[in-house]
């Protein structure tokens, strides 16, 4: 009975100075029940922990880069005012332009563009109806126009007639084509000088075509309505003709022209598409006017003469003997005729061909003995090669 106390004794002793891992206490159940047995209390059980839920790292947004502020020179009283409307494209040209005239005191641009904008959905903003308004504000010298961006969805069933059509259908054409009128109306009868500016390509190929497709109906509008189409496609293109982020500037130096969207453009990008506009907005405010491709006279061209005229051809045939046919000559052996060898008497009953001599002269009075023909095969000359060519043997005189 003693040596079993002092064994329990010991394994306490052991038990106790021993700190078993969390893992192992968990599972002590000998342990816990002496310790509860002895007035002890049980030794408490670690916490599992709880793993936390990963958090979701955010993916960094690529940030344009800050471009710098556009200080304009103060302009004169009497400068003169360029109107640019139109959708988010339209105001980034509107940039590019008060960049470009920055510096000139003549020349001053507002830019009344709105975003999300466009000719199929009015949305907020109808521009057929707000462009008289917009117009009688103040007095323009040029309007620029600068739209499409958003204009790739179905018109309301109430425009065109009770149905929604597929875009690019002949329904939503000609719905389009009216809106194109309803807003090239007003700035024709304004009587000042305008430019619609195509839409450049975007990055998805099916937004590039749409935009070629639009292009391609404002331009008939716009020269109808008396305006300039200014084609800005190939200045945000690449060599293969595909949409380019990157590209030369006005300076020719290579820089990014294109937002990160596809659909945008870059401070460098802004100033190229305005420059389409700048040249033509500059010509005009100078006085110059556009003048129409000459049309030049139809110039008759000279008749060689007569005889470089034969030479420069090969001899025509002349017409006789050689346009008669010859005797016809049965091939079963029938008629009149007897049989001969070749070499005897002609044949009876068969025309000899008349004896006439080849004639002297061309068609045209030029000598038969003069041809080179003539030369080469009746005469047996022959024909002297040029100098250096392939077939120039004569050996080169020596001094």
């Amino acid at each position: 009975m003693r040596r079993a106390t002092i064994f329990l004794a010991v394994f306490l002793a052991v038990a106790g100075a021993a700190s078993p891992s969390p893992a192992l206490a968990q599972n002590d159940p000998i342990g816990n029940f002496f310790r509860s047995l002895f007035g002890g209390q049980p030794r408490p059980q670690p916490q599992a922990e709880v793993p936390k839920p990963a958090q979701s790292v955010a993916k960094p947004k690529r940030s344009e880069p800050v471009e710098p502020k556009i200080i304009e020179q103060p302009k004169a009283p009497d400068a003169q005012a360029v109107l640019v409307i139109g959708d988010e494209q339209a105001s980034g040209l509107a940039q590019g332009l008060k960049l470009a005239f920055a510096e000139s005191p003549s020349i001053e641009v507002f830019d009344k563009s709105k975003q999300d904008s466009g000719l199929v959905r009015d949305g907020p903003f109808d521009w057929a109806g707000k462009l008289p308004g917009l117009l009688a504000e103040r007095k323009y010298d040029f309007v620029v126009v600068m739209i499409g961006e958003n204009d790739k969805a179905t018109f309301p069933a109430a425009v065109t007639g009770g149905k929604v059509e597929d875009v690019r259908s002949e329904k939503w054409e000609a719905a389009y084509k009216d809106k194109l009128k309803r807003l090239t109306g007003p700035i024709k009868d304004y009587g000042k000088p305008f430019f619609w500016v195509g839409l450049p390509p975007l990055e998805r190929p099916s937004l590039s075509a749409f935009a070629s497709y639009l292009n391609g109906l404002t331009k008939a509008a716009v020269e109808q309505a008396g305006g300039t189409s200014i084609d800005s496609w190939n200045g945000f293109v690449d060599e293969d003709g595909h949409f380019s982020y990157l590209g030369p500037d006005i300076d020719g130096q290579e820089k990014r022209l294109r937002s990160y969207d596809g659909f945008h453009f870059t401070r460098a990008g802004e100033r190229k598409l305005a420059y389409y506009v700048e040249t033509e907005i500059r010509k005009l405010a100078r006085g110059e006017k556009v003048a129409p491709e000459p049309v030049l006279p139809e110039v008759q061209a000279a008749l060689p003469k007569q005889q470089a005229a034969m030479l420069a051809a090969p001899p025509p045939l002349p017409p006789a003997p050689w346009a008669k046919v010859g005797p016809v000559i049965p091939l079963d052996g029938s008629g009149d005729t007897d049989s001969e060898l070749a070499g005897g008497p002609v044949i009876r009953g068969v025309a000899s061909l008349p004896d006439t001599a080849p004639p002297e002269a061309m068609p045209g009075g030029y000598p038969m003995t003069e041809t080179p023909l003539y030369r080469r095969l009746i005469m047996g000359e022959p024909i002297a090669a040029d100098a250096g060519r392939v077939d120039d043997y004569v050996w080169p005189k020596t001094p």
